[in-house]
């Protein structure tokens, strides 16, 4: 839900890797590292918008759609395969982290799927027979420090999956919140717990059925698009973030 951390923490992948670069919309990452934020509702969640300048006094836009009470989809690149995530809870300090791609209007290449199998794009390159990611917690992510020094990449954990991984799990399972100073661009994740509290109060007070579970707010679709500075981004691209069969990504 946070756009901004990819003009740092992946600029890297936004370079070299083979389901991220090519894309023009990676130049405006890497150019414009204070993007602007700007929430509006959805009715089975949200719509992140990340602003960003592009030529000629347009903005860049990057949409993502977070979908009650767990699910989430980056925004597209180029013609690259689009993806995301589902956040499903096994107790209360563990979670299952499942990332998928597609295409809507062709079939993946093989290419695309080996990259995805050799830990590209928001994948990780497993252990064997396992779901666990060979770079992990207990062997430090195999950080390298000399990739870092040589600049391609900027924690020295290789992977964009494995440099998420690693900032969110090593803040430990239970992060006491109440130290955390969120800040501008942390204005998706504020909105999403005000809609979370509110809904397990309507839940729990009046029995309404939480937003999320009708499978019409699950037909929605991640958007990168150029605007003129003046139009709204949600009034501008309402159709960009629907489903249409047949229809391809809005990408840049």
């Amino acid at each position: 839900m946070d756009s901004s951390h990819v003009t740092f923490l992946h600029s890297g992948g936004l370079k070299t890797d083979p389901l991220f670069k090519g894309a023009k919309g990676n130049e405006y990452n890497l150019n414009d590292t204070k993007p602007f934020f700007e929430v509006a509702d959805s009715e089975g969640g949200l719509f992140v918008g990340a602003r960003r300048n592009a030529e000629d006094g347009a903005y860049y836009w990057r949409i993502t759609p977070w979908v009650m009470p767990n699910f989430t989809m980056v925004p597209p690149r180029g013609d690259h395969p689009v993806h995301g995530h589902f956040w499903v809870p096994i107790d209360d300090e563990n979670c299952w982290a499942y990332s998928f791609d597609y295409h809507p209007v062709r079939a993946l290449t093989a290419a695309e799927r080996q990259a995805m199998i050799d830990g590209h794009g928001v994948h990780s390159k497993n252990i064997p027979g396992t779901y666990r990611p060979e770079a992990n917690m207990d062997n430090d992510y195999l950080i390298d420090r000399e990739a870092q020094k040589r600049g391609e990449t900027y924690s020295g954990v290789a992977g964009i999956a494995m440099q998420d991984a690693s900032l969110q799990e090593s803040m430990g399972p239970v992060v006491d919140r109440s130290r955390e100073r969120l800040v501008p661009a942390d204005s998706g994740i504020i909105k999403a717990r005000q809609k979370l509290r509110r809904a397990v109060l309507a839940l729990r007070d009046h029995g309404t059925v939480p937003p999320g579970v009708d499978p019409a707010h699950h037909r929605v679709r991640s958007a990168a698009v150029v605007l003129p500075r003046a139009e709204s981004f949600l009034d501008a691209c309402r159709e960009d973030v629907k489903v249409t069969p047949g229809v391809r990504q809005s990408t840049v």
